[in-house]
């Protein structure tokens, strides 16, 4: 009697692991897909939901390619909710205010009087950047949608034709994806505050600025770099599995720019 329940108990922990595909995910979902047959996690959107196979077709950011998925080949999927705006304003007006108060007050000299009005005017233009930076640079908001045992079910590539494509060893490909926020800030910030490191201490050793105001305009430059290299970031590559050969019904066949080892 023992050993039948346990078998039931198996079979019925069996079958809510196989509920656990039917997710809620709707076309025009932006998702990241885990999955054995992928070589990377692929984030896109959702392009097809079709309820009846419980197939997905997804789109990658630079929509170079389509990824057709069975939810039977997927270990976890994550929806995303956008990204929190109100919160990522207070964060970014909160540091604009420590770091623009502090060069304010650094610039307004050993009075106090003088020192405190320093503080509320750079204060308030750090509000003034900062709060917008950090709505536009909120985070992104994740949410779980499939957590369960994958298959080893077919996952489709198709390329758009012209696409740009690097090749490896393994067969596996590369397309243009997410946008890669982390070498932009550091390539931006590197370049602008360079440029401030350079023709600052240009003006520094003329006399033109003090130490002070050298430190303030490295520091600011720096900033300014960062958060403009987080907008113009560069593309990422999402790697992909081995597409299908030949001519694609839908995206037509890609041309190769390189071959990775």
């Amino acid at each position: 009697m023992g050993r039948v329940c346990i078998m039931i108990l198996l079979m019925a922990i069996a079958t809510a692991s196989h509920a656990q595909r039917v997710t809620p995910v709707a076309e025009g979902s932006r998702i990241r897909v885990t999955a054995p047959q992928l070589p990377a996690p692929l984030f896109g959107r959702v392009l097809i939901r079709d309820r009846n196979t419980d197939v997905l077709v997804v789109t990658t950011p630079g929509a170079d390619a389509r990824v057709t998925l069975p939810l039977t080949a997927v270990q976890r999927i994550d929806v995303s909710s956008g990204r929190r705006r109100v919160a990522g304003a207070a964060v970014g007006a909160a540091v604009g205010i420590l770091i623009g108060g502090a060069f304010g007050a650094a610039q307004a000299g050993d009075d106090g009087i003088a020192r405190t009005a320093g503080f509320l005017a750079g204060g308030f233009a750090g509000i003034v950047f900062g709060g917008p930076i950090g709505f536009v640079y909120a985070p992104e908001r994740w949410h779980r949608g499939i957590v369960a045992d994958a298959l080893d079910d077919p996952i489709r590539v198709d390329l758009r034709a012209g696409a740009r494509v690097k090749r490896f060893a393994d067969d596996t490909v590369a397309v243009k994806g997410e946008r890669d926020r982390k070498r932009g800030i550091i390539r931006g910030a590197i370049i602008v505050g360079g440029i401030g490191l350079i023709f600052g201490g240009i003006d520094a050793r003329k006399g033109e600025l003090s130490g002070q105001e050298y430190v303030g305009t490295v520091v600011g430059n720096t900033l300014l770099g960062g958060a403009a290299g987080y907008l113009l970031s560069p593309r990422g590559w999402q790697r992909l599995p081995a597409p299908r050969q030949g001519r694609s019904t839908t995206t037509g066949s890609a041309s190769v720019s390189g071959t990775q080892d």
